[in-house]
């Protein structure tokens, strides 16, 4: 089934969100805040990450503000996650209760999920900022697998080739607009961000 794609109206309002290791990702976020800044885009960046501007990586306009993100605003139009798959998918959590579509710019070598690469910042918040974007909505699981007190990063909810149902977990819980599973032959990759 094809998710519809909607469209992203130019952005106003950008919460940039750096790689949690934060370093690697500075040049990065310096480039953009200062690119959005110019452009008279408001900007924000995480209250972890603001505190950091003594950092000689960082260097963030005086009109970037700090934001908590236990506490977000809804009137950011876009987030822009810098970094990895992980980046993107914590990004999207802290968020999806917005539904603000977030933008992922792959810093690293490999990555499925971000749609620009690292030398395409300028691009993307090119066509961030001239509405050229559109995004689907993803659904948002939380998943915790134990087995034996062990904790694990990641599942995949696989049909046993002798039963007609899911064996690796069960799924409990009915916060999920649908099933998370419409078939016995459908499988869904679970990991930690």
């Amino acid at each position: 089934m094809l998710l519809p794609l909607h469209s992203i109206a130019p952005a106003r309002r950008i919460l940039l969100y750096p790689r949690e290791d934060g370093p690697a990702a500075f040049p990065s976020t310096s480039e953009a805040a200062a690119w959005l800044v110019e452009r008279g885009v408001g900007v924000a960046v995480p209250t972890h990450v603001h505190e950091q501007r003594d950092n000689p990586w960082l260097e963030l306009p005086d009109e970037v503000v700090p934001v908590d993100l236990e506490a977000l605003p809804a009137d950011f139009d876009l987030a822009v996650a810098l970094g990895g798959d992980g980046t993107l998918l914590r990004a999207s959590r802290w968020v999806a209760d917005l539904d603000v579509p977030v933008l992922g710019i792959n810093l690293g070598d490999l990555g499925f999920l971000s749609a620009y690469g690292r030398e395409q910042i300028v691009e993307a918040l090119a066509d961030a900022l001239a509405g050229r974007l559109s995004w689907e909505p993803r659904q948002r699981m939380q998943v915790e697998v134990l087995r034996r007190g062990e904790r694990f990063g990641q599942a995949e909810p696989k049909r046993s080739p002798r039963r007609r149902t899911s064996t690796c977990m069960r799924w409990r819980g009915s916060q999920l607009s649908r099933p998370a599973s419409a078939s016995a032959r459908a499988s869904t990759i679970c990991s930690r961000p």
